[in-house]
């Protein structure tokens, strides 16, 4: 009887780790997901801010949309985490924000540099750099459901968050 006991407790342990690993790299998979996605957003913000690179600008920006697609694809075809969607769902809403601010928010910027010298007008700047900071507010607010969610997801699954 003392056998049966100490394997069924063996079998629980390997279970719970099992299910604890699986968590982890299912969070790690989203979190790998929206930094590299990040990381090419701050690489395409370098590009414009630099004038002497206007000329990869289009180019620049069109690999980081497809980029960005190809994450948001791979992250809706990850199954649910034992019925939580949430997590998931946040990624992929910071994913989707990325986008839209690359299309839209941050293109005024590299329109703005784009312009001949004598179109550069301080009124254009400025109205570039608030379609940019608009953007930032509104990827910063989904940034922030992405962590709650995370930190939710974390809590659930006994993950110690570094």
């Amino acid at each position: 009887m003392k056998k049966l006991f100490f394997i069924i407790c063996v079998s629980i342990c390997i279970s719970c780790n099992s299910q604890l690993d699986k968590a982890i790299e299912y969070n790690n998979t989203l979190l790998k997901e929206q930094q590299w996605i990040s990381s090419e957003i701050k690489s395409y913000l370098d590009i414009i801010k630099d004038t002497s690179q206007t000329e990869r600008l289009e180019e620049a920006k069109r690999q980081l949309l497809i980029d960005i697609e190809e994450s948001i694809i791979k992250v809706e075809k990850l199954t649910d985490f034992n019925g939580n969607f949430e997590f998931k769902r946040s990624v992929i809403a910071v994913l989707n924000t990325y986008h839209e601010g690359v299309k839209t928010d941050y293109d005024a910027i590299a329109t703005y540099q784009l312009l001949p010298a004598f179109e550069k007008t301080q009124d254009k700047k400025w109205e570039a750099e608030q379609h940019a900071i608009h953007g930032d507010k509104i990827i910063s607010k989904k940034e922030d459901c992405f962590i709650l969610m995370q930190q939710k997801f974390a809590k659930e699954n006994n993950i110690d968050l570094d």
